[in-house]
């Protein structure tokens, strides 16, 4: 494979990048090394191997781990010690954050370990943490980052599995980043993004990426595989509805980045018809991919994956791989607290004694009272401030509607007489995009309200985007959640004489504030 671009926004080497290395992959059931060379301006991939666990218990124990992968090298006749790998998505914890731009990188390190601790499913010495900036984005005074997180502990079994195997691994960095770095070698789109769908027997994934980056990234557990080929059009068709509907959910992020391709790789030669099916929902080239062309006749125990091929460019790289959990961006390490609390203790005493001297009784006396006064008059003025705010903001998105001639306050009315009623289904927000476009949060009692939903607002003259169902259950029993843009046609008339909503239920208490903070339905 011919390298067209290399990583941006890395790390700096301190040694000289390795020619080659063994790239290893651990799934649940197996073991798979693939040696890569780099020969000027190409990465070669060699010998492969595979092989399976001896017991389901094995994977556990990075001892016999550790012995699979050997006997895998040693029967393809590996040469070199150096290994790497990539963690999978499904292991990984990922965040989009902004912050105020630092420069100095260990503070950066230790800001980011505050703000994503908090966050975590475990506790912060449990984790190894590592991050990148995301080019371009950000706003004025801020930079967006992509931090990704992993138990240490799965780290550690990553390294005694290649010390068992007679390997030093030199580089542990995500899935997704690989994802992006194996897309970029493909050749860059220049107007936006790509999105890269992974389908394979671990799960489904989807990583957005531009630049050689990751800007997104969403992981769905593993469909159900078909057996004995019956049902094979039923799992395409699944595949490729979790993936728009993770594009959707990219789209609703509020990213100034859109994906302009789609590339798509699946396990079984599926490839071509989940990218079919992708096609017919989107407007935007979908492409199967695949990383490797074997030679005619040529028989191979496996096709490297985007992983694979991803790992390699980056431990080959000169600046390295962007994340890398063996080498992780940290915090300085702690100053001389000891001597910082004498310095302190002794800074303030000096301060106390000149206070004391230069203080009059009546001076403190005058200044506090003179605080109390204050304190009670911002008091008094920090009640309203919300109320003002709201009620500028208000009137500002009224006078916003005015303008553009609008009438949002009449589409709400008739979205009530179109959508099911409120015993089935209730709006949860309401908004208008600057395209026009009205999107909506609903919270419905089944999936079959919310399909109903869809046909009822397209039978009333809205355009509809595919709706996402989210299963999410509030204190009232209505257990599916979705967001639904809609786009109202040039031929749509709001007639609420005709269409009017349905009756309010005899025990509606929506009204009611006391009643409804008590969680009465």
């Amino acid at each position: 494979m011919k390298l067209r671009q290399s990583q941006s926004n890395t790390r700096k080497r301190k040694t000289k990048p390795p020619t080659g290395a063994v790239i290893i992959r651990l799934t649940e059931t197996e073991v798979r090394a693939v040696r890569f060379e780099r020969r000027g301006d190409k990465i070669v991939s060699l010998e492969r191997s595979m092989a399976p666990l001896p017991t389901p218990e094995a994977k556990g124990d990075p001892a016999a781990v550790g012995a699979a992968l050997k006997s895998v090298i040693e029967k393809a006749g590996m040469k070199g010690g150096l290994a790497a790998a990539a963690v999978p998505r499904s292991q990984l914890v990922l965040r989009t954050i902004s912050l105020p731009k630092l420069e100095d990188e260990s503070d950066l390190a230790t800001v980011v370990q505050f703000q994503v601790g908090r966050d975590l499913p475990f506790r912060l010495d449990e984790a190894v943490i590592d991050f990148t900036k995301i080019e371009g984005g950000g706003s004025a005074g801020k930079m967006q980052l992509m931090v990704a997180a992993a138990r240490r502990e799965l780290v550690e079994f990553y390294q005694k599995v290649c010390e068992s195997a007679g390997l030093k691994l030199a580089a542990l960095t995500m899935q997704p980043q690989a994802h992006a770095r194996a897309v970029q070698s493909l050749g860059e789109t220049t107007d936006g993004a790509t999105a890269f769908a992974l389908v394979e027997g671990e799960g489904l994934s989807v990583d957005v990426v531009a630049g050689g980056q990751v800007h997104f990234s969403r992981n769905t557990p593993p469909i159900p595989e078909p057996i004995e080929g019956q049902g094979e059009p039923e799992f395409n068709e699944t595949a490729a509805l979790e993936i728009v509907r993770a594009l959707h959910s990219y789209g609703g992020s509020g990213s100034d980045v859109r994906v302009t391709r789609v590339f798509v790789s699946a396990s079984g030669g599926r490839s071509e018809a989940i990218a079919t099916r992708i096609s017919q929902r989107l407007s935007i080239p979908v492409e199967a991919v695949r990383f490797e062309e074997p030679a005619a006749g040529e028989s191979r125990a496996f096709e490297v994956s985007a992983a694979d091929v991803g790992v390699a460019l980056a431990i080959t790289d000169e600046s390295g791989p962007i994340f890398d959990f063996l080498n992780p961006r940290k915090p300085a390490p702690p100053k001389n607290t000891k001597r910082n609390a004498i310095i302190a203790l002794a800074a303030g005493f000096a301060l106390l004694i000149v206070g004391m001297l230069g203080a009059r009784t009546y001076l403190i006396k005058g200044r506090e009272q003179t605080q109390r006064e204050l304190t009670a008059k911002l008091a008094a003025l920090e009640k309203n401030r919300k109320t003002f705010q709201s009620m500028i903001a208000q009137a500002k998105t009224i006078e916003d509607w005015n303008a553009a001639g609008k009438d949002w306050l009449g589409h709400y009315a008739y979205l009530s007489a179109a959508l099911p009623p409120s015993e089935e289904l209730y709006i949860t927000s309401f908004s208008v995009a600057a395209n026009g476009s009205i999107r909506m949060g609903v919270q419905a009692r089944s999936g079959e309200i919310l399909a109903k939903a869809e046909k009822q607002l397209r039978d009333a003259g809205y355009e509809v985007k595919p709706v996402a169902v989210t299963p999410s259950s509030d204190r009232f029993g209505y257990d599916f959640r979705s967001n639904i843009e809609l786009l109202a046609s040039k031929n749509l008339k709001l007639d609420l004489k005709k269409n009017k909503p349905a009756p309010r239920p005899v025990d509606d208490a929506s009204l009611d504030p006391a009643v409804y903070k008590k969680g009465a339905g």
